[in-house]
């Protein structure tokens, strides 16, 4: 297993290797940023001061003249305001990022909640496939059925490792769909913009096998 940081560190501050954890936490302080971004563009609205940030057509120029001068490779400052081109072609490219970023995460937060701004942001790819290492058995799954709330894939059990006979090292739960699709030993993984072999659709099953 890859990790970002050496052991020493997680067991330092006794860090479980929850990814979904992670996530949670990053989410949730999304928001305070999110907050403080609205808060600032509120002000910039109520205050007028939008009117000094605003970029106009010679602010591209103009901030080419100024990155000269602050590379030495210009002897006099350009005239500016109360900010000069490249500050107002910076600060506004912030704010636009940072309602691009807010967008985005949403898109990835909650990809089934909001699957149509997933769609508009280009989605995730259609669909997952999962078998075992010597391909006895592979199941196939829609993505909104694989990233839906209930579906999870297990690797502990009552906070000990997942046991042989429960289908170590991995194994799916997804209680939507019937129990064909509750594949264990997972040895791959793929993602695919095509519809995954499933072992009982080949049978002649329905591929999506939900209840």
């Amino acid at each position: 297993m890859i990790h970002f940081f050496p052991d020493w560190f997680y067991g330092l501050f006794s860090l479980p290797f929850h990814l979904a954890v992670g996530m949670a936490w990053h989410f949730f302080f999304k928001w305070f940023f999110a907050i403080n971004g609205i808060a600032y563009v509120g002000y910039l609205l109520l205050s007028g001061e939008w009117r000094y940030l605003q970029p106009d057509r010679q602010s591209f120029r103009d901030a080419i003249s100024v990155t000269l001068y602050e590379l030495h490779l210009r002897k006099s400052r350009p005239t500016q305001g109360k900010y000069n081109a490249a500050q107002r072609i910076a600060y506004s490219a912030v704010v636009l990022m940072a309602v691009g970023s807010v967008i985005t995460g949403l898109a990835i937060y909650k990809p089934v909640q909001l699957g149509w701004l997933d769609g508009l942001l280009g989605g995730y790819q259609q669909a997952v496939g999962m078998e075992t290492p010597g391909q006895e058995y592979y199941v196939g799954l829609d993505m909104r059925s694989a990233l839906q709330s209930q579906t999870l894939l297990c690797y502990e059990m009552n906070g000990a490792p997942l046991a042989i006979e429960n289908g170590a090292p991995l194994r799916l739960v997804i209680p939507t769909k019937y129990g064909i699709k509750n594949i264990k030993r997972i040895g791959t993984i793929t993602y695919t913009d095509q519809r995954p072999a499933d072992y009982w659709a080949e049978e002649g099953y329905d591929w999506y096998a939900g209840l």
